[in-house]
């Protein structure tokens, strides 16, 4: 629902059919953010007219400011790095605040969500840097995307080097209709030297 309320993602969605088949939904009761990332994203009414855009709304521009769709990658950033990292992720400190944070979407407390998303920043990755740092080409992963019905193509898990003594895990996204961008989900104290790439369940 978050994802789906940026314009470039409802489109992608739209086009791949996305949600379309019950079939093809994911079984089991999913965690309730719903309500919330509707009211944040504007709900799949909402209409966006840009003759009349509300440069101080955050749901406006940069959809990587949005705080709903700023929950959304910092979920599924969690979760990547759990997946990938494994049991030893979840005590990390970073990965404590990153629960901190969904919990309080979780619950639905609006003021104390919006506050502590205010403290995350999605970057943007440059576009000719993700296509060079590719193993092959993205339309291998956009077809992949395409036949799961999913606007995730891939997911990377980096390490950074924001500064000489520090280096960071930070997860990379691409999803069709946002711009490659990435969230530090981690110090790196976990033995990983080369860019990992994920595929989201086919």
């Amino acid at each position: 629902m978050a994802l789906k309320s940026a314009p470039g993602v409802a489109a992608a969605c739209f086009n791949r059919g996305v949600g379309r088949d019950r079939a093809d939904r994911p079984s089991g009761r999913p965690v309730g953010l719903n309500p919330l990332f509707r009211e944040c994203g504007g709900g799949r009414d909402r209409r966006v007219d840009n003759r009349h855009v509300d440069k101080d709304d955050p749901r406006s521009g940069d959809p990587l400011k949005n705080p709903a769709v700023k929950a959304a990658l910092l979920k599924i950033a969690y979760e990547s790095a759990h997946l990938r990292l494994g049991d030893a992720y979840l005590t990390d400190p970073a990965a404590e605040t990153v629960r901190e944070i969904l919990s309080a979407f979780v619950k639905k407390d609006k003021d104390r969500a919006y506050r502590l998303i205010g403290g995350v920043s999605v970057y943007a990755v440059d576009v000719n840097a993700f296509h060079a740092a590719l193993r092959s080409p993205r339309c291998d992963f956009v077809k992949k995307a395409i036949a799961g019905k999913s606007c995730l193509n891939s997911i990377w898990i980096i390490p950074l080097k924001p500064t000489e003594e520090s280096v960071s895990l930070a997860v990379v996204m691409d999803i069709e209709g946002l711009p490659p961008s990435y969230v530090i989900i981690a110090e790196s104290s976990y033995n990983i030297n080369t860019a990992e790439l994920i595929f989201p369940k086919l």
